[in-house]
């Protein structure tokens, strides 16, 4: 927890602006219908601010873990898989990953799996970690340990919540190319730098992180090391169009991953 000081300039600096989390909702909220059957993969415990249930017909939450059994904010929920996911093909409008791109080992099988189950003109949004920020350059060059003290210390949450991660897919060129090449076209890739939350627990970590904060959004030019990437893709009538071919994919992969086991 930040102490007095950090917390009353954290307010004064950032307390009228909107925070990632709600930019992130607003962004995935402004394209939702009623009819919208929505599936927030990775969902984990949820969160009250990215609740979409007002604002479509159905949220199916999905995640690795245990966790979606305690998510009161999806309409149902399962334990799945991102590489081989429990749902028919062609039955969501929209996919939001929140934060889950970062733990995928293979995000291009992930890929496939998602061109399966949206619709045509369904639309993918994620938010996930840019790797050339120095948060995230920390975390990888760091052990998974470390990771976990710093969720406890930081979230209040269990050593459950810290997940493994990858960054395979975690810059906005990585993130473009695994995307397009499974069919889906970008329609939005937005670099985020909102406020330091990771430096709160010391006043010079968080004054160098505000220094930072303010010199990457004054200038355009360093918008690659912002913090995070918000972006949206689409599903397209071509795209459906080839969705046997992916589907061919998709088996010979996990095929060949079964043989290597």
């Amino acid at each position: 927890m930040p102490s007095k000081l950090v917390a009353d300039l954290i307010d004064r600096w950032y307390g009228p602006q909107v925070n990632g989390t709600i930019e992130f909702r607003d962004l995935v909220a402004a394209c939702l219908r009623p009819d919208h059957y929505v599936l927030d993969l990775g969902c984990g415990r949820g969160r009250e601010e990215t609740d979409f249930r007002a604002r479509c017909a159905f949220v199916a939450g999905c995640d690795y873990s245990d966790s979606v059994r305690q998510n009161s904010f999806i309409s149902a929920g399962i334990r799945g898989n991102a590489y081989k996911l429990p749902f028919k093909n062609h039955v969501f409008d929209v996919v939001v990953m929140d934060y889950v791109m970062e733990h995928l080992e293979f995000p291009d099988r992930c890929a496939l799996e998602l061109v399966r189950v949206l619709k045509a003109d369904g639309l993918l949004f994620f938010r996930t970690p840019n790797f050339y920020h120095y948060v995230t350059l920390i975390a990888h060059f760091t052990p998974q340990s470390f990771h976990r003290f710093v969720v406890r210390r930081l979230a209040g949450a269990d050593e459950v919540d810290a997940f493994e991660t990858f960054y395979r897919v975690n810059t906005s060129r990585d993130v473009t190319e695994v995307f397009t090449q499974v069919g889906l076209r970008p329609r939005e890739i937005r670099m985020v730098e909102k406020e330091p939350y990771y430096l709160t627990f010391a006043l010079p970590a968080f004054l160098l992180g505000y220094g930072y904060e303010r010199l990457v959004n004054k200038f355009d030019r360093l918008a690659a090391v912002r913090s995070n990437i918000f972006g949206s893709f689409t599903k397209t009538v071509e795209t459906s169009a080839a969705d046997s071919r992916h589907m061919l994919e998709v088996d010979y992969i996990q095929s060949s991953a079964a043989r290597q086991l």
